[in-house]
C-alpha cells in the first residue's frame, strides 16, 4: 500500500507546487502526462517483464530531461533574464526527478521513502521550496516597517502593474520579471511598496527568499502607489493611495 500511496502523495504535492485552475496550456498537458506516467508506472510495478527495459528507459529520459533543461535555462539566462532562467531550472529539475521516482517504482530498486527514492526526495524539496517562497513572501519576510497598506508589485513588460495578492500567485514559478534585462537595466522579480515617511520599496529574492531594501535614488521609476486593482485585505483602494501617496 505503502508503495501506491507515497509516489501519489509526493506527485500531487509536486504538481501543487506550479500548477493552478487556468493554468496555460503547457502546464495542462504536463500535468496530465505527469498524472498518466505515474498511473503507468504503478500498473506495470507488479509485473515482472518488462521491468530492466523501462527502467533504463525511463533513466535515460530523466538524464536527457535534465541535460537539456540546464541548457535551455543557460540560452533563457542569456536571451531573458536570470529568474526565468531559474523558473526553466525548476521545472526541468523536477520533472527529471519525477521520471527518476517512476523508474524506481517500476523497477522497485528503492526502499527509500516508500520505494520513491532519492527522486522523491528531490520532488518533495523543490515543492517545499516553492511553496515556502510563498508564504515567505505573503508573510513580507524581510520588511520590517508598517505593513497595513502594502502591496506587492510584479512587472509586465517595463511596467510595474500586476498587483500581487494570492498565496497561490506567490510560489517560484509564478514569480518572473518579464522585462528583458538589455531593455530594462534594473528588472525586479516583484517588489514591495510600504507606506512610512516615504515610501519604502524591496525587491524580492528568489535566492534568500525575502525581501530587500531598495534604494529609491537609484531606481526612480519604481511605483509609488498602488496599481488599479484589488487591494490588500481590509483595506480600500483609497485608503492605500493615501497610504502610498508622496
Amino acid at each position: 500500500m505503502i508503495r501506491l500511496v507515497a509516489p501519489t502523495a509526493i506527485t500531487a504535492f509536486w504538481i501543487s507546487s506550479w500548477f493552478s485552475i487556468g493554468s496555460s496550456t503547457w502546464a495542462i498537458g504536463l500535468a496530465f502526462s505527469v498524472v498518466l506516467l505515474l498511473f503507468a508506472a504503478l500498473v506495470f510495478q507488479s509485473k515482472e517483464a518488462g521491468k530492466t527495459w523501462a527502467f533504463k528507459l525511463l533513466c535515460f529520459l530523466a538524464f536527457g530531461v535534465l541535460i537539456g533543461g540546464a541548457v535551455a535555462a543557460v540560452f533563457v539566462s542569456g536571451a531573458g533574464t536570470r529568474a526565468e532562467a531559474s523558473i526553466v531550472l525548476f521545472v526541468a529539475a523536477g520533472l527529471a526527478a519525477f521520471i527518476r521516482m517512476c523508474a524506481n517504482v517500476v523497477a522497485r530498486r528503492s526502499e527509500f521513502l516508500g520505494g520513491t527514492g532519492k527522486a522523491g526526495l528531490v520532488l518533495v524539496l523543490l515543492a517545499a521550496w516553492s511553496w515556502a517562497h510563498a508564504f515567505a513572501m505573503y508573510a513580507h519576510r524581510g520588511v520590517a516597517v508598517d505593513l497595513e497598506a502594502a502591496c506587492i508589485i510584479a512587472p509586465v513588460g517595463t511596467d510595474y502593474t500586476k498587483l500581487v495578492t494570492r498565496l497561490s500567485d506567490m510560489r517560484l514559478p509564478f514569480i518572473v520579471s518579464t522585462a528583458k534585462s538589455r531593455s530594462h537595466i534594473w528588472a525586479y522579480h516583484a517588489i514591495l511598496v510600504a507606506p512610512d515617511i516615504e515610501p519604502s520599496h524591496y525587491n524580492w529574492s528568489k535566492l534568500k527568499v525575502r525581501f530587500e531594501p531598495l534604494d529609491l535614488q537609484r531606481n526612480p521609476y519604481l511605483p509609488k502607489k498602488m496599481p488599479v486593482g484589488r487591494p490588500p485585505d481590509g483595506h480600500s483602494e483609497s485608503d492605500v493611495y493615501s497610504a502610498l501617496k508622496t
